[in-house]
């Protein structure tokens, strides 16, 4: 068999640890060991590379959205919250309405050309 795929085979996991102390050169051996270690293109990594990337953009994306409400507080004297919501529910419904009629026109493929 293969030394490598041998080696995959033969390989345990081990729960039960001693106080025997590891000396600094056995250290460093298992440290650089585990930095030669596979780790399936470090998936894990991107994966909360990307999740971190989606939270962040969470603000930069809903940013008219953002701005409508904070406009529509600002510009309130009293009930601020029910300016915020008015605000919100404008925006909604504003998108709502003009990708409606885009459509209806036959989408975004039927606008002239450098209109969106």
């Amino acid at each position: 068999m293969n030394e490598i795929i041998n080696a995959l085979y033969q390989r345990k996991s081990v729960r039960v640890f001693t106080d025997d102390p590891i000396t600094d050169e056995d250290k460093k051996l298992i440290l650089t060991s585990a930095i030669q270690a596979p780790s399936a293109g470090c998936q894990l990594l991107y994966t909360i590379l990307d999740i971190m990337n989606q939270c962040g953009s969470a603000v930069f994306n809903n940013l008219a959205l953002l701005f409508a409400m904070g406009v529509a507080i600002g510009m309130a004297k009293k009930e601020k919250e029910v300016a915020a919501l008015s605000g919100a529910i404008a925006y909604l419904v504003m998108n709502t309405a003009i990708s409606a009629m885009i459509n209806a026109s036959g989408g975004v493929e039927a606008m002239a050309a450098n209109s969106t």
